[in-house]
């Protein structure tokens, strides 16, 4: 899952091979949060 971008400790990945659509995940810390 490749990081999309990194800043002020929040980390944006995209999963493409989990399940359609290609979504991303959003973390900060123990919080994380997906978006379609």
């Amino acid at each position: 899952m490749p990081t999309i971008a990194i800043f002020f400790g929040i980390i944006v990945r995209m999963w493409h091979d989990d399940h359609p659509p290609p979504h991303i995940h959003v973390e900060s810390g123990p919080h994380s949060r997906s978006r379609s």
